[in-house]
Protein backbone atom coordinates (compact mmCIF):
# COMPACT_ATOMS: atom_id res chain seq x y z
CA UNK A 1 0.00 0.00 0.00
CA UNK A 2 2.82 2.38 0.87
CA UNK A 3 4.49 1.72 -2.46
CA UNK A 4 1.24 2.48 -4.28
CA UNK A 5 0.77 5.83 -2.51
CA UNK A 6 4.37 6.76 -3.12
CA UNK A 7 3.95 5.91 -6.78
CA UNK A 8 1.03 8.34 -7.16
CA UNK A 9 2.92 11.05 -5.27
CA UNK A 10 6.01 10.61 -7.42
CA UNK A 11 3.93 10.73 -10.61
CA UNK A 12 2.33 14.00 -9.51
CA UNK A 13 5.48 15.75 -8.26
CA UNK A 14 8.12 14.47 -10.63
CA UNK A 15 6.13 13.90 -13.84
CA UNK A 16 2.82 15.76 -14.13
CA UNK A 17 3.74 19.19 -12.72
CA UNK A 18 7.06 19.50 -14.63
CA UNK A 19 5.34 18.15 -17.71
CA UNK A 20 2.58 20.80 -17.53
CA UNK A 21 5.17 23.56 -17.15
CA UNK A 22 7.15 22.14 -20.04
CA UNK A 23 4.01 21.81 -22.17
CA UNK A 24 2.98 25.44 -21.60
CA UNK A 25 6.40 26.74 -22.59
CA UNK A 26 6.57 24.32 -25.52
CA UNK A 27 3.17 25.41 -26.89
CA UNK A 28 4.33 29.02 -26.92
CA UNK A 29 7.64 28.10 -28.56
CA UNK A 30 5.89 25.94 -31.14
CA UNK A 31 3.65 28.88 -32.05
CA UNK A 32 6.60 31.26 -32.40
CA UNK A 33 8.67 28.75 -34.33
CA UNK A 34 5.90 27.77 -36.73
CA UNK A 35 5.00 31.45 -37.22
CA UNK A 36 8.61 32.21 -38.13
CA UNK A 37 8.76 29.23 -40.50
CA UNK A 38 5.55 30.33 -42.21
CA UNK A 39 6.98 33.82 -42.71
CA UNK A 40 10.18 32.35 -44.12
CA UNK A 41 8.13 30.13 -46.42
CA UNK A 42 6.12 33.15 -47.64
CA UNK A 43 9.27 35.18 -48.26
CA UNK A 44 10.98 32.27 -50.02
CA UNK A 45 8.03 31.78 -52.37
CA UNK A 46 7.90 35.47 -53.30
CA UNK A 47 11.66 35.53 -53.80
CA UNK A 48 11.39 32.47 -56.05
CA UNK A 49 8.56 34.11 -57.94
CA UNK A 50 10.72 37.21 -58.41
CA UNK A 51 13.59 35.10 -59.76
CA UNK A 52 11.25 33.28 -62.14
CA UNK A 53 9.94 36.60 -63.44
CA UNK A 54 13.53 37.82 -63.93
CA UNK A 55 14.36 34.65 -65.86
CA UNK A 56 11.24 35.15 -67.96
CA UNK A 57 12.22 38.73 -68.87
CA UNK A 58 15.82 37.67 -69.47
CA UNK A 59 14.73 35.02 -71.97
CA UNK A 60 12.59 37.58 -73.85
CA UNK A 61 15.43 40.12 -73.78
CA UNK A 62 17.99 37.62 -75.10
CA UNK A 63 15.71 36.45 -77.89
CA UNK A 64 14.93 40.04 -78.87
CA UNK A 65 18.65 40.95 -78.92
CA UNK A 66 19.37 38.12 -81.34
CA UNK A 67 16.35 38.97 -83.46
CA UNK A 68 17.23 42.69 -83.70
CA UNK A 69 20.75 41.93 -84.99
CA UNK A 70 19.32 40.20 -88.06
CA UNK A 71 20.12 42.63 -90.91
CA UNK A 72 17.22 41.26 -92.95
CA UNK A 73 14.80 43.06 -90.66
CA UNK A 74 15.93 46.37 -92.15
CA UNK A 75 16.89 45.41 -95.70
CA UNK A 76 14.29 42.79 -96.67
CA UNK A 77 10.95 43.25 -98.40
CA UNK A 78 7.73 43.90 -96.52
CA UNK A 79 6.54 40.31 -96.91
CA UNK A 80 9.86 39.02 -95.65
CA UNK A 81 9.65 41.37 -92.68
CA UNK A 82 6.19 40.06 -91.88
CA UNK A 83 7.46 36.48 -92.10
CA UNK A 84 10.34 37.29 -89.75
CA UNK A 85 7.97 38.84 -87.21
CA UNK A 86 5.60 35.87 -87.39
CA UNK A 87 8.46 33.41 -86.92
CA UNK A 88 9.73 35.33 -83.86
CA UNK A 89 6.21 35.50 -82.42
CA UNK A 90 5.71 31.74 -82.84
CA UNK A 91 9.07 30.95 -81.25
CA UNK A 92 8.24 32.98 -78.14
CA UNK A 93 5.35 30.59 -77.28
CA UNK A 94 2.71 33.00 -75.93
CA UNK A 95 5.33 35.10 -74.15
CA UNK A 96 4.86 38.02 -76.58
CA UNK A 97 1.44 39.60 -77.04
CA UNK A 98 2.26 41.84 -80.04
CA UNK A 99 5.45 42.73 -81.93
CA UNK A 100 5.82 45.94 -83.95
CA UNK A 101 8.37 46.90 -86.60
CA UNK A 102 8.71 50.71 -86.68
CA UNK A 103 10.75 52.84 -89.10
CA UNK A 104 13.02 55.76 -88.18
CA UNK A 105 10.10 58.22 -88.43
CA UNK A 106 7.96 56.30 -85.91
CA UNK A 107 5.57 54.81 -88.46
CA UNK A 108 4.52 51.15 -88.10
CA UNK A 109 5.95 49.18 -91.02
CA UNK A 110 4.22 45.95 -89.97
CA UNK A 111 3.17 44.06 -86.84
CA UNK A 112 2.15 40.61 -85.74
CA UNK A 113 -0.57 39.57 -85.12
CA UNK A 114 -1.77 41.83 -87.89
CA UNK A 115 -4.62 44.30 -87.26
CA UNK A 116 -6.48 46.66 -89.60
CA UNK A 117 -6.31 49.55 -87.16
CA UNK A 118 -2.51 49.41 -87.20
CA UNK A 119 -2.41 51.58 -90.33
CA UNK A 120 -3.66 54.57 -88.37
CA UNK A 121 -1.31 54.07 -85.43
CA UNK A 122 2.02 55.81 -85.01
CA UNK A 123 4.87 55.88 -82.51
CA UNK A 124 6.12 59.23 -83.76
CA UNK A 125 5.39 61.11 -80.56
CA UNK A 126 5.52 58.17 -78.13
CA UNK A 127 8.01 58.76 -75.30
CA UNK A 128 9.43 55.26 -75.62
CA UNK A 129 10.17 55.79 -79.34
CA UNK A 130 11.74 59.18 -78.80
CA UNK A 131 13.93 57.89 -75.96
CA UNK A 132 15.12 54.83 -77.88
CA UNK A 133 15.81 56.96 -80.97
CA UNK A 134 17.87 59.34 -78.89
CA UNK A 135 19.77 56.84 -76.74
CA UNK A 136 19.93 54.00 -79.28
CA UNK A 137 19.61 51.62 -76.33
CA UNK A 138 17.06 49.08 -75.21
CA UNK A 139 14.19 50.37 -73.07
CA UNK A 140 11.84 48.61 -70.64
CA UNK A 141 8.70 50.69 -70.33
CA UNK A 142 6.64 50.90 -67.19
CA UNK A 143 2.89 50.57 -67.22
CA UNK A 144 1.62 51.43 -70.68
CA UNK A 145 -1.54 50.85 -72.72
CA UNK A 146 -1.61 48.27 -75.46
CA UNK A 147 -2.11 49.87 -78.87
CA UNK A 148 -4.61 47.22 -79.88
CA UNK A 149 -6.34 45.95 -76.71
CA UNK A 150 -6.13 49.25 -74.79
CA UNK A 151 -5.33 47.25 -71.64
CA UNK A 152 -2.39 47.81 -69.25
CA UNK A 153 0.80 46.11 -70.34
CA UNK A 154 4.56 46.59 -70.43
CA UNK A 155 6.84 46.77 -73.43
CA UNK A 156 10.43 46.23 -74.48
CA UNK A 157 11.74 48.60 -77.14
CA UNK A 158 14.87 47.52 -79.07
CA UNK A 159 16.62 49.95 -81.50
CA UNK A 160 17.50 48.86 -85.05
CA UNK A 161 20.88 50.21 -86.07
CA UNK A 162 22.63 50.27 -89.42
CA UNK A 163 26.20 49.10 -89.76
CA UNK A 164 27.45 52.66 -89.35
CA UNK A 165 25.45 53.07 -86.14
CA UNK A 166 22.66 55.22 -87.56
CA UNK A 167 19.15 54.73 -86.20
CA UNK A 168 17.02 52.71 -88.65
CA UNK A 169 13.93 52.06 -86.59
CA UNK A 170 12.70 50.15 -83.58
CA UNK A 171 11.21 46.82 -82.61
CA UNK A 172 8.48 47.08 -79.99
CA UNK A 173 7.31 44.03 -78.04
CA UNK A 174 4.21 44.01 -75.84
CA UNK A 175 4.72 41.38 -73.15
CA UNK A 176 2.14 38.75 -72.30
CA UNK A 177 2.04 37.53 -68.70
CA UNK A 178 -0.53 34.76 -69.24
CA UNK A 179 2.13 32.04 -69.16
CA UNK A 180 3.55 33.50 -65.96
CA UNK A 181 0.11 33.30 -64.38
CA UNK A 182 -0.18 29.63 -65.37
CA UNK A 183 3.20 28.83 -63.80
CA UNK A 184 2.21 30.63 -60.62
CA UNK A 185 -0.86 28.43 -60.25
CA UNK A 186 1.04 25.25 -61.13
CA UNK A 187 3.83 25.86 -58.62
CA UNK A 188 1.63 26.24 -55.56
CA UNK A 189 1.37 30.05 -55.37
CA UNK A 190 -2.41 29.98 -55.83
CA UNK A 191 -3.00 31.05 -52.22
CA UNK A 192 -1.38 34.41 -52.90
CA UNK A 193 -2.71 37.55 -54.55
CA UNK A 194 0.14 39.04 -56.54
CA UNK A 195 0.78 42.24 -58.48
CA UNK A 196 3.48 43.11 -61.02
CA UNK A 197 4.47 46.76 -60.66
CA UNK A 198 6.58 49.05 -62.79
CA UNK A 199 9.31 51.36 -61.50
CA UNK A 200 6.72 53.87 -60.31
CA UNK A 201 4.71 51.15 -58.54
CA UNK A 202 1.90 51.26 -61.08
CA UNK A 203 0.09 47.96 -61.58
CA UNK A 204 1.02 46.27 -64.85
CA UNK A 205 -0.73 42.96 -64.23
CA UNK A 206 -2.38 41.15 -61.32
CA UNK A 207 -4.08 37.82 -60.70
CA UNK A 208 -7.50 39.48 -60.77
CA UNK A 209 -8.34 38.74 -57.13
CA UNK A 210 -11.03 40.77 -55.37
CA UNK A 211 -8.44 43.13 -53.98
CA UNK A 212 -8.43 46.79 -54.87
CA UNK A 213 -5.53 48.56 -53.17
CA UNK A 214 -5.51 52.34 -53.19
CA UNK A 215 -3.37 53.77 -56.04
CA UNK A 216 -0.86 55.08 -53.50
CA UNK A 217 -0.70 51.83 -51.52
CA UNK A 218 2.21 50.27 -53.36
CA UNK A 219 4.18 53.52 -53.41
CA UNK A 220 3.86 53.72 -49.63
CA UNK A 221 4.72 50.04 -49.24
CA UNK A 222 7.96 50.35 -51.21
CA UNK A 223 8.92 53.65 -49.59
CA UNK A 224 8.19 52.57 -46.00
CA UNK A 225 9.61 49.03 -45.94
CA UNK A 226 12.45 46.94 -47.30
CA UNK A 227 12.13 44.14 -49.88
CA UNK A 228 11.06 40.77 -48.48
CA UNK A 229 9.94 42.35 -45.22
CA UNK A 230 6.47 41.20 -44.16
CA UNK A 231 3.88 43.85 -43.26
CA UNK A 232 0.45 43.38 -41.69
CA UNK A 233 -2.33 45.39 -43.35
CA UNK A 234 -6.12 45.52 -43.43
CA UNK A 235 -7.66 45.46 -46.89
CA UNK A 236 -11.39 45.19 -47.59
CA UNK A 237 -12.00 44.70 -43.86
CA UNK A 238 -9.75 41.64 -43.88
CA UNK A 239 -6.31 41.31 -42.37
CA UNK A 240 -3.51 40.37 -44.79
CA UNK A 241 0.21 39.81 -44.76
CA UNK A 242 2.05 41.51 -47.61
CA UNK A 243 5.61 41.68 -48.91
CA UNK A 244 7.38 42.58 -52.12
CA UNK A 245 10.53 41.78 -54.06
CA UNK A 246 12.30 43.81 -56.73
CA UNK A 247 13.37 41.99 -59.88
CA UNK A 248 17.08 41.65 -60.40
CA UNK A 249 18.33 43.75 -63.37
CA UNK A 250 14.82 44.89 -64.31
CA UNK A 251 12.69 47.91 -63.27
CA UNK A 252 9.84 45.83 -61.92
CA UNK A 253 8.51 44.80 -58.52
CA UNK A 254 6.35 41.86 -57.44
CA UNK A 255 4.05 42.36 -54.46
CA UNK A 256 2.05 39.53 -52.88
CA UNK A 257 -0.78 39.32 -50.37
CA UNK A 258 -1.95 36.37 -48.31
CA UNK A 259 -5.02 36.44 -46.02
CA UNK A 260 -4.29 36.04 -42.32
CA UNK A 261 -6.57 33.00 -42.14
CA UNK A 262 -4.56 31.21 -44.83
CA UNK A 263 -1.23 32.42 -43.45
CA UNK A 264 -1.90 31.18 -39.92
CA UNK A 265 -3.65 27.94 -40.86
CA UNK A 266 -0.48 25.76 -40.78
CA UNK A 267 0.57 27.49 -37.55
CA UNK A 268 -2.72 26.71 -35.83
CA UNK A 269 -2.73 23.16 -37.19
CA UNK A 270 0.72 22.45 -35.79
CA UNK A 271 -0.16 24.08 -32.49
CA UNK A 272 -3.37 22.04 -32.27
CA UNK A 273 -1.46 18.83 -32.98
CA UNK A 274 0.99 19.65 -30.22
CA UNK A 275 -1.81 20.43 -27.74
CA UNK A 276 -3.50 17.14 -28.60
CA UNK A 277 -0.18 15.37 -28.08
CA UNK A 278 0.21 17.06 -24.67
CA UNK A 279 -3.31 16.06 -23.61
CA UNK A 280 -2.74 12.53 -24.84
CA UNK A 281 0.59 12.33 -23.00
CA UNK A 282 -0.93 13.53 -19.73
CA UNK A 283 -3.77 11.06 -20.11
CA UNK A 284 -1.31 8.29 -20.89
CA UNK A 285 0.74 9.06 -17.77
CA UNK A 286 -2.38 9.04 -15.59
CA UNK A 287 -3.65 5.87 -17.19
CA UNK A 288 -0.25 4.23 -16.84
CA UNK A 289 -0.16 5.12 -13.15
CA UNK A 290 -3.63 3.71 -12.63
CA UNK A 291 -2.87 0.51 -14.55
CA UNK A 292 0.44 0.14 -12.75
CA UNK A 293 -1.28 0.50 -9.39
CA UNK A 294 -4.17 -1.85 -10.15
CA UNK A 295 -2.68 -4.34 -12.54
CA UNK A 296 1.02 -4.65 -11.77
CA UNK A 297 1.83 -4.11 -8.12
CA UNK A 298 -0.81 -6.57 -6.87
CA UNK A 299 0.27 -9.50 -9.07
CA UNK A 300 4.03 -8.98 -8.60
CA UNK A 301 4.39 -11.58 -5.88
CA UNK A 302 2.13 -14.07 -7.68
CA UNK A 303 4.10 -13.53 -10.87
CA UNK A 304 7.37 -14.20 -9.07
CA UNK A 305 5.95 -17.46 -7.68
CA UNK A 306 4.63 -18.44 -11.09
CA UNK A 307 8.00 -17.92 -12.81
CA UNK A 308 9.70 -19.98 -10.11
CA UNK A 309 7.20 -22.81 -10.63
CA UNK A 310 7.75 -22.71 -14.39
CA UNK A 311 11.50 -22.93 -13.84
CA UNK A 312 11.12 -25.85 -11.45
CA UNK A 313 8.84 -27.66 -13.91
CA UNK A 314 11.48 -27.31 -16.62
CA UNK A 315 14.46 -28.36 -14.51
CA UNK A 316 12.80 -30.39 -11.78
CA UNK A 317 14.75 -29.95 -8.53
CA UNK A 318 17.81 -28.44 -10.18
CA UNK A 319 17.08 -25.02 -8.62
CA UNK A 320 16.88 -26.24 -5.02
CA UNK A 321 20.27 -24.73 -4.26
CA UNK A 322 18.84 -21.29 -5.09
CA UNK A 323 16.04 -21.44 -2.49
CA UNK A 324 17.82 -19.16 -0.07
CA UNK A 325 18.28 -16.46 -2.68
CA UNK A 326 14.66 -16.74 -3.79
CA UNK A 327 13.49 -16.11 -0.23
CA UNK A 328 15.34 -12.77 0.02
CA UNK A 329 12.74 -10.11 0.86
CA UNK A 330 14.61 -6.95 1.73
CA UNK A 331 15.28 -6.14 -1.92
CA UNK A 332 11.58 -6.09 -2.78
CA UNK A 333 9.32 -7.92 -5.17
CA UNK A 334 10.97 -6.48 -8.28
CA UNK A 335 14.34 -7.89 -7.28
CA UNK A 336 12.79 -11.31 -6.72
CA UNK A 337 10.98 -11.14 -10.03
CA UNK A 338 14.18 -10.25 -11.86
CA UNK A 339 16.06 -13.17 -10.29
CA UNK A 340 13.30 -15.69 -10.96
CA UNK A 341 12.82 -14.48 -14.50
CA UNK A 342 16.52 -14.81 -15.32
CA UNK A 343 16.46 -18.33 -13.93
CA UNK A 344 13.45 -19.12 -16.07
CA UNK A 345 15.22 -17.80 -19.18
CA UNK A 346 18.20 -20.00 -18.40
CA UNK A 347 15.91 -22.99 -18.01
CA UNK A 348 14.12 -22.26 -21.25
CA UNK A 349 17.47 -21.92 -23.00
CA UNK A 350 18.50 -25.35 -21.77
CA UNK A 351 15.21 -26.77 -22.99
CA UNK A 352 15.71 -25.10 -26.36
CA UNK A 353 19.15 -26.69 -26.66
CA UNK A 354 17.71 -30.12 -25.86
CA UNK A 355 14.90 -29.68 -28.39
CA UNK A 356 17.36 -28.61 -31.06
CA UNK A 357 19.54 -31.64 -30.38
CA UNK A 358 16.52 -33.94 -30.63
CA UNK A 359 15.46 -32.33 -33.90
CA UNK A 360 18.97 -32.71 -35.25
CA UNK A 361 19.07 -36.38 -34.23
CA UNK A 362 15.77 -36.96 -36.04
CA UNK A 363 17.07 -35.25 -39.17
CA UNK A 364 20.28 -37.29 -39.05
CA UNK A 365 18.30 -40.50 -38.84
CA UNK A 366 16.20 -39.45 -41.83
CA UNK A 367 19.30 -38.62 -43.87
CA UNK A 368 20.91 -41.96 -42.96
CA UNK A 369 17.85 -43.77 -44.30
CA UNK A 370 17.99 -41.78 -47.54
CA UNK A 371 21.70 -42.42 -48.02
CA UNK A 372 21.13 -46.17 -47.89
CA UNK A 373 20.10 -45.80 -51.55
CA UNK A 374 23.31 -43.99 -52.43
CA UNK A 375 26.29 -45.71 -50.79
CA UNK A 376 28.79 -43.54 -52.66
CA UNK A 377 27.50 -40.40 -50.95
CA UNK A 378 27.09 -41.97 -47.50
CA UNK A 379 28.34 -39.53 -44.91
CA UNK A 380 28.40 -36.65 -47.43
CA UNK A 381 25.65 -34.72 -45.61
CA UNK A 382 27.44 -35.29 -42.28
CA UNK A 383 30.67 -33.83 -43.59
CA UNK A 384 28.96 -30.88 -45.29
CA UNK A 385 27.30 -30.23 -41.92
CA UNK A 386 30.66 -30.13 -40.14
CA UNK A 387 32.40 -27.98 -42.78
CA UNK A 388 29.47 -25.54 -42.92
CA UNK A 389 29.40 -25.24 -39.13
CA UNK A 390 33.10 -24.38 -39.06
CA UNK A 391 32.80 -21.78 -41.84
CA UNK A 392 29.73 -20.15 -40.29
CA UNK A 393 31.47 -19.93 -36.93
CA UNK A 394 34.53 -18.38 -38.54
CA UNK A 395 32.29 -15.74 -40.13
CA UNK A 396 30.96 -14.87 -36.66
CA UNK A 397 27.30 -15.52 -37.50
CA UNK A 398 24.70 -15.64 -34.68
CA UNK A 399 24.13 -19.00 -33.04
CA UNK A 400 20.55 -19.38 -34.27
CA UNK A 401 21.71 -18.72 -37.84
CA UNK A 402 24.52 -21.26 -37.48
CA UNK A 403 21.95 -23.82 -36.32
CA UNK A 404 19.84 -23.17 -39.40
CA UNK A 405 22.95 -23.57 -41.57
CA UNK A 406 23.75 -26.89 -39.86
CA UNK A 407 20.18 -28.11 -40.41
CA UNK A 408 20.23 -27.01 -44.06
CA UNK A 409 23.63 -28.64 -44.57
CA UNK A 410 22.34 -32.00 -43.32
CA UNK A 411 19.25 -31.74 -45.53
CA UNK A 412 20.81 -30.02 -48.54
CA UNK A 413 20.46 -33.11 -50.76
CA UNK A 414 17.08 -34.27 -49.43
CA UNK A 415 15.59 -33.38 -52.80
CA UNK A 416 17.38 -36.40 -54.30
CA UNK A 417 14.55 -38.45 -52.83
CA UNK A 418 12.64 -37.39 -55.94
CA UNK A 419 15.42 -38.39 -58.37
CA UNK A 420 15.57 -41.82 -59.97
CA UNK A 421 18.05 -44.24 -58.37
CA UNK A 422 19.27 -45.15 -61.84
CA UNK A 423 20.44 -41.57 -62.31
CA UNK A 424 21.87 -41.23 -58.80
CA UNK A 425 23.87 -44.47 -59.04
CA UNK A 426 24.85 -44.22 -62.71
CA UNK A 427 28.57 -45.12 -62.93
CA UNK A 428 29.27 -43.00 -66.00
CA UNK A 429 28.76 -39.40 -67.04
CA UNK A 430 25.16 -38.13 -67.05
CA UNK A 431 23.58 -37.24 -70.39
CA UNK A 432 21.91 -33.79 -70.80
CA UNK A 433 18.43 -35.05 -69.86
CA UNK A 434 19.75 -36.87 -66.80
CA UNK A 435 21.73 -33.80 -65.75
CA UNK A 436 18.64 -31.63 -66.22
CA UNK A 437 16.71 -34.04 -64.03
CA UNK A 438 19.26 -34.10 -61.22
CA UNK A 439 19.41 -30.28 -61.25
CA UNK A 440 15.86 -30.35 -59.92
CA UNK A 441 16.87 -31.77 -56.54
CA UNK A 442 17.29 -28.32 -54.85
CA UNK A 443 13.75 -27.38 -55.94
CA UNK A 444 12.37 -30.71 -54.76
CA UNK A 445 14.19 -30.35 -51.44
CA UNK A 446 12.72 -26.89 -50.87
CA UNK A 447 9.25 -28.20 -51.73
CA UNK A 448 9.63 -30.99 -49.17
CA UNK A 449 10.15 -28.36 -46.44
CA UNK A 450 7.55 -25.92 -47.79
CA UNK A 451 5.01 -26.48 -45.04
CA UNK A 452 7.42 -26.18 -42.12
CA UNK A 453 7.25 -22.51 -41.06
CA UNK A 454 10.35 -22.68 -38.87
CA UNK A 455 12.41 -23.85 -41.85
CA UNK A 456 12.12 -20.76 -44.09
CA UNK A 457 15.83 -19.95 -43.88
CA UNK A 458 16.69 -23.66 -44.14
CA UNK A 459 14.44 -24.04 -47.18
CA UNK A 460 16.06 -21.10 -49.01
CA UNK A 461 19.55 -22.40 -48.26
CA UNK A 462 18.63 -25.80 -49.73
CA UNK A 463 16.96 -24.21 -52.76
CA UNK A 464 19.99 -22.10 -53.68
CA UNK A 465 23.02 -24.15 -52.59
CA UNK A 466 23.92 -24.80 -56.25
CA UNK A 467 23.82 -21.13 -57.28
CA UNK A 468 27.10 -19.60 -58.41
CA UNK A 469 28.39 -16.26 -57.17
CA UNK A 470 28.84 -15.13 -60.81
CA UNK A 471 25.18 -15.88 -61.59
CA UNK A 472 25.70 -19.03 -63.69
CA UNK A 473 24.30 -21.50 -61.18
CA UNK A 474 20.87 -23.06 -60.77
CA UNK A 475 17.93 -23.15 -60.26
CA UNK A 476 17.32 -19.34 -60.22
CA UNK A 477 20.69 -18.08 -61.55
CA UNK A 478 21.01 -15.72 -58.59
CA UNK A 479 24.14 -13.58 -58.45
CA UNK A 480 26.34 -12.23 -55.66
CA UNK A 481 24.56 -11.31 -52.47
CA UNK A 482 21.21 -12.21 -54.02
CA UNK A 483 22.17 -15.71 -52.91
CA UNK A 484 21.42 -16.26 -49.19
CA UNK A 485 24.58 -16.38 -47.08
CA UNK A 486 23.51 -19.80 -45.77
CA UNK A 487 23.48 -21.17 -49.32
CA UNK A 488 26.85 -19.57 -50.15
CA UNK A 489 28.42 -21.31 -47.14
CA UNK A 490 26.90 -24.71 -47.93
CA UNK A 491 27.98 -24.32 -51.57
CA UNK A 492 31.67 -24.19 -50.56
CA UNK A 493 31.34 -27.04 -48.05
CA UNK A 494 29.37 -29.19 -50.54
CA UNK A 495 31.86 -28.63 -53.37
CA UNK A 496 34.87 -29.33 -51.14
CA UNK A 497 33.49 -32.64 -49.90
CA UNK A 498 32.32 -33.64 -53.37
CA UNK A 499 35.82 -33.16 -54.79
CA UNK A 500 37.61 -35.19 -52.10
CA UNK A 501 35.02 -38.01 -52.03
CA UNK A 502 35.01 -41.10 -54.24
CA UNK A 503 32.27 -41.40 -56.85
CA UNK A 504 31.23 -44.33 -59.11
CA UNK A 505 32.89 -42.62 -62.07
CA UNK A 506 36.07 -41.26 -60.40
CA UNK A 507 38.27 -41.28 -57.33
CA UNK A 508 38.30 -38.32 -54.98
CA UNK A 509 41.16 -35.85 -55.23
CA UNK A 510 43.39 -34.81 -52.35
CA UNK A 511 42.33 -32.13 -49.86
CA UNK A 512 45.13 -29.92 -51.15
CA UNK A 513 43.90 -30.12 -54.75
CA UNK A 514 40.32 -29.41 -53.70
CA UNK A 515 41.43 -26.49 -51.54
CA UNK A 516 43.32 -24.87 -54.45
CA UNK A 517 40.28 -25.25 -56.73
CA UNK A 518 38.11 -23.57 -54.10
CA UNK A 519 40.59 -20.69 -53.96
CA UNK A 520 40.70 -20.41 -57.77
CA UNK A 521 36.89 -20.17 -57.91
CA UNK A 522 36.77 -17.36 -55.33
CA UNK A 523 34.59 -14.57 -56.73
CA UNK A 524 33.42 -16.82 -59.56
CA UNK A 525 31.66 -19.93 -58.31
CA UNK A 526 32.04 -19.01 -54.65
CA UNK A 527 31.68 -15.92 -52.49
CA UNK A 528 35.19 -14.59 -51.78
CA UNK A 529 34.19 -13.76 -48.19
CA UNK A 530 33.13 -17.36 -47.58
CA UNK A 531 36.27 -18.66 -49.30
CA UNK A 532 38.36 -16.45 -47.03
CA UNK A 533 36.67 -17.97 -43.96
CA UNK A 534 37.11 -21.49 -45.40
CA UNK A 535 40.81 -20.76 -46.01
CA UNK A 536 41.20 -19.76 -42.38
CA UNK A 537 39.44 -22.96 -41.26
CA UNK A 538 41.59 -25.05 -43.61
CA UNK A 539 44.85 -23.56 -42.30
CA UNK A 540 43.88 -23.70 -38.62
CA UNK A 541 42.07 -27.06 -38.55
CA UNK A 542 43.67 -29.10 -41.32
CA UNK A 543 44.00 -32.24 -39.19
CA UNK A 544 40.42 -31.90 -38.03
CA UNK A 545 39.17 -31.59 -41.63
CA UNK A 546 41.14 -34.69 -42.51
CA UNK A 547 39.52 -36.56 -39.63
CA UNK A 548 36.06 -35.36 -40.74
CA UNK A 549 36.74 -36.72 -44.22
CA UNK A 550 37.40 -40.16 -42.73
CA UNK A 551 34.26 -40.39 -40.58
CA UNK A 552 30.47 -40.41 -40.88
CA UNK A 553 29.74 -39.33 -37.34
CA UNK A 554 28.53 -35.95 -36.15
CA UNK A 555 29.85 -33.85 -33.31
CA UNK A 556 33.53 -33.56 -34.17
CA UNK A 557 33.49 -29.81 -34.65
CA UNK A 558 29.97 -28.68 -33.83
CA UNK A 559 31.20 -27.49 -30.42
CA UNK A 560 33.16 -24.79 -32.25
CA UNK A 561 29.87 -23.28 -33.43
CA UNK A 562 28.38 -23.07 -29.95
Amino acid sequence: MRLRNQLLLYISIYILIPFLIFASVAIYLVYQSSMQKEKEYFIKNIDNLSMEMSQYLSSVESSLDIFSRNSAIVSSSLNEKRALLKNFYDQMDNVVKTIYLIDQRGQIITLYPEAKEAASLTFKNKPCFLEVKKSKEKLFTGQTTSLLTKKPTSCIAEPLLLSDGRFAGMIGVELSFDKVKENILKKGYSDYSYFLLDGNQNIIVSDQRDLNPHPTFFKNLVNDSSPLQIQEITLNDEKHYVTYSTLKDYPYTIAAFVPEERFLKPVYQLQLQFIIWVIFSIGSVLLLGYVFRKKILDPLEQFAKMTRRITEEVLGDSLSSFNERIEIKNKGELSDLSEHFNQMLHALKLREDRLYQRRLDLIRTTVELLELNDPYTAGHSYRVYEYSSLIASKLGLPKDQIRDIETAAILHDIGKIGISLDILNKPGKLNPNEYKCIKQHPVIGAQVLERIDQFDRVKNAILHHHERFDGNGYPAMLKGEEIPIEARIISVADAFDAMISNRPYRRGMSMEQAFHIIEEESGKQFDSLVVEAFTSVYNQHYDLLKQINMTQEYGLVSYLAN
